[in-house]
């Protein structure tokens, strides 16, 4: 897996860079495995929630994603619009007892860099689909 996304590490990286994302990308992996196992174990509704990254608000998403970084730029030049996602978000939904959506690991996303200032923001959800 590491391997498939090497053309989109940048050729500037350093070797302590490399090691920290690969590091991540095992634990991600091995954090998945062991949260599918206690989904398909458990009777609460677990779920995966996207939302279309064209267009939203970061502003309107941030009980549901952390920003990591700006897109081609320094934080200080961080627009509130969403460039893309790096690591997906899980939600839990426990309609038995009627609770509201509660965000159990946020989602990791980059911000684009501000250009004219103007941002439209667009519909959360793109929707919401069981895991």
């Amino acid at each position: 897996m590491h391997d498939f996304f090497a053309p989109l590490v940048s050729k500037n990286a350093t070797n302590i860079q490399r090691k920290e994302l690969k590091d991540k990308t095992i634990e991600v992996c091995e954090k998945a495995v062991k949260l599918k196992k206690r989904m398909q174990r458990s009777k609460e509704g677990y779920a995966v929630t996207i939302f279309e990254t064209k267009g939203t608000l970061y502003s309107n998403v941030e009980s549901f994603a952390d920003s990591i970084c700006v897109e081609n730029g320094a934080s200080s030049e961080a627009s509130d619009e969403i460039a893309y996602i790096l690591f997906g978000g899980l939600g839990k939904h426990a309609k038995s007892t009627g609770a509201e959506k509660k965000s159990l690991v946020k989602a990791e996303v980059v911000l684009k860099q501000l250009d004219d200032g103007s941002t439209t923001g667009r519909s959360l959800f793109k929707r919401f689909r069981k895991a």
